[in-house]
């Protein structure tokens, strides 16, 4: 699609997604028209202002509100509801499962989209499955409006039966996350039907996505594009002692805190140091079985990731259900292997640029761990063909 194809898009999404590369993307090709979200951070706007004014207060959250800005998007285009926003983070019903509360303002924003006739300029509505509220798909098509959806993640009936498998016999996630499941499966059942088609970022969650019965002529595998010189790439080849194991992201059971904790528990005697970077999440009881040699770091600012990613000589992620996790891109772009899982919607071929197994397949993981250990030159390979490789995109 070209500029001169004249369509006008909409693009509907909540939080900056992957720092809004597909608005980027839209922008880029010259067909953006207008962006929906709830809180946007342009310069001189309420939305820099109030998150700098929250420094004060909490100081973690202004820096993730201030990060709400795309320098690539033009600033008119951007329409923040601050005001939805705002009362649902301080007068919203608690009582509601996280889910819940996103699709309450997810559905407040459509109604202000519908209420204000910004319909009317708009060819094709661009949005995210989790995201997109109904009533907006339904006005959309009553206008002749084509809606583009994306899965961001695999169904959530596919990702309750994940998440379920990582616990021992007789243990349950938190009755918060089976409710959030439960709200967001009810709610891709209400939006499949309504959008014209669906892309999804990895082969595992078009899989998904055909168990749920969606038509296959429906369904486009489309990456997301990544600017691989956000990354800055790290020579390793002159690295001595012992070899670093690194993961960043959320630190709970989807994203395998188990199976890490098992693998360093197995290579104890191994010069490997584990290091988790990221938001911990995992169980008081999962956290007290945490292996002396695993280093647990917490949240850190987005801009601190990459000194991480160089601090790694491989990276680990287990994670048992995702769309295509974006740490490992950028680990990845970084010129690390990685021992991943093809649940993680991974970029990587096995054997290329790292080693893909089974999220639960401890053996394999600590074993190909191992092999990399044992082979610097394969695990310098490795790295710089996952540099070549996210450059592809």
């Amino acid at each position: 699609m070209s500029k001169s194809d004249n369509c006008r898009v909409m693009v509907l999404q909540d939080g900056a997604r992957r720092h809004y590369v597909v608005p980027r993307a839209i922008e880029q090709a010259g067909l953006l028209e207008s962006v929906y979200t709830d809180w946007y951070s342009a310069p001189r706007s309420f939305g820099r202002v109030s998150a700098r004014l929250l420094r004060i207060v909490k100081p973690q959250l202004s820096k993730r509100m201030l990060s709400r800005f795309s320098q690539h998007i033009t600033d008119k285009k951007v329409q923040a509801s601050y005001v939805i926003a705002i009362k649902n983070q301080l007068f919203g019903n608690k009582s509601l499962s996280s889910a819940e509360m996103h699709r309450r303002q997810s559905e407040q924003i459509g109604k202000r989209i519908v209420a204000s006739n910004a319909l009317k300029d708009i060819d094709v509505i661009v949005g995210f499955v989790r995201d997109l509220p109904p009533l907006l798909c339904k006005a959309a098509r009553e206008q002749g409006i084509k809606v583009i959806a994306d899965q961001i993640i695999a169904p959530a009936r596919i990702e309750r039966s994940e998440i379920l498998g990582q616990y021992d016999p007789g243990e349950q996630p938190e009755i918060s996350v089976l409710q959030s499941l439960d709200s967001y499966e009810q709610w891709e059942a209400e939006t499949w039907p309504l959008v014209d088609h669906l892309t999804c970022m990895s082969e595992y969650v078009r899989d998904g996505l055909l168990q749920m019965g969606i038509d296959d002529n429906q369904i486009s595998v489309l990456h997301y594009p990544f600017d691989s010189e956000q990354v800055r790439f790290t020579d390793r080849s002159e690295r001595h002692g012992k070899m670093v194991v690194g993961f960043v992201g959320t630190v709970c059971t989807r994203k395998g805190v188990k199976h890490f904790f098992e693998v360093a528990r197995r290579l104890h005697d191994c010069p490997i140091r584990f290091v988790m970077v990221g938001p911990i999440r995992a169980s008081r009881k999962l956290l007290a079985a945490r292996p002396e040699n695993v280093e647990m770091i917490g949240p850190v600012p987005r801009s601190s990731v990459a000194q991480y990613l160089a601090m790694f000589d491989v990276f680990y992620f287990p994670s048992c259900c995702e769309g295509s996790a974006g740490s490992v891109v950028e680990a990845m772009a970084s010129g690390l292997p990685v021992v991943t899982s093809r649940n993680s919607g991974t970029y990587a071929r096995n054997a290329i640029e790292g080693w893909i197994a089974p999220p639960d397949d401890i053996d394999q993981a600590a074993s190909n761990i191992q092999s990399l250990l044992a082979n610097p030159k394969m695990r310098l390979k490795m790295g710089a063909d996952a540099r070549k490789r996210v450059q592809y995109f």
